[in-house]
């Protein structure tokens, strides 16, 4: 197994998969699990377009990477995106079909959701620099900018089906397209831990990144609704 910045260089264990498209030499190389080539290597569904310095862009209408990684019930995720776009629901990373998941979505720019399941979603409203950012899930808790956001009310569920990136599935169809960048992402067999997510946030932020993405605040207060 490889070591790098989705497991701290060995000090994060449960990485099943990790994506850098920000540095990678062309579309090809960016699809390449970083923590085990050749297991759970991006697929396109329909392509993203692809830029070294950006990662992956995704036009919130055909475009998804599918990873084939099917998570248990106890996961964590975390993804790097910058300009999102979206102006109703759409899902940035996930594994999603019916009311089961976890998944991460937008509700627009400013809006984020955090979902285990229907019931046990937590929504960040008005949380800054959404648009541009980290994000992620764990089995417990959900996180913006390597700060912990909220504590799940329900942990019942999960889908079983793989994760998606730049939109989510129902039952392997299309669902909630995602317009945005994303310059990395890991998913994890394992429940991260709040100094993990932190350590995460940091270490994706010294990938190689277009201006656009650098200087991302850690978020330190923020509105949320959370539904049980």
């Amino acid at each position: 197994m490889a070591s790098g910045w989705w497991d701290a260089d060995g000090t994060i264990s449960g990485c099943v998969a990790a994506y850098s498209p920000v540095g990678a030499a062309n579309l090809a190389a960016s699809y390449t699990n970083l923590q085990n080539p050749g297991t759970y290597d991006a697929a396109p569904g329909v392509a993203p377009t692809f830029n070294t310095a950006t990662g992956w862009a995704f036009n919130g209408t055909t475009q998804y990477l599918d990873t084939g990684y099917t998570p248990p019930q106890v996961m964590s995720m975390v993804v790097r995106f910058s300009d999102a776009t979206a102006s109703g629901e759409s899902i940035v990373i996930g594994a999603r079909t019916g009311a089961l998941g976890p998944w991460i979505e937008h509700w627009g720019p400013g809006n984020m959701q955090f979902r285990r399941n229907s019931s046990g979603q937590i929504n960040i409203l008005g949380a800054p620099a959404t648009a541009t950012g980290t994000a992620g899930i764990s089995y417990t808790d959900a996180y913006i900018n390597g700060a912990s956001v909220g504590t799940f009310s329900t942990l019942f569920g999960i889908s079983g089906v793989s994760v998606w990136i730049g939109a989510g599935q129902n039952s392997g169809v299309l669902y909630r397209p995602w317009p945005g960048k994303v310059q990395a992402a890991a998913i994890y067999a394992a429940s991260l831990t709040a100094g993990e997510m932190a350590t995460l946030h940091t270490r994706m932020l010294a990938l190689p990144v277009a201006a656009s993405a650098k200087g991302l605040p850690i978020i330190t207060h923020y509105h949320r609704q959370v539904w049980g």
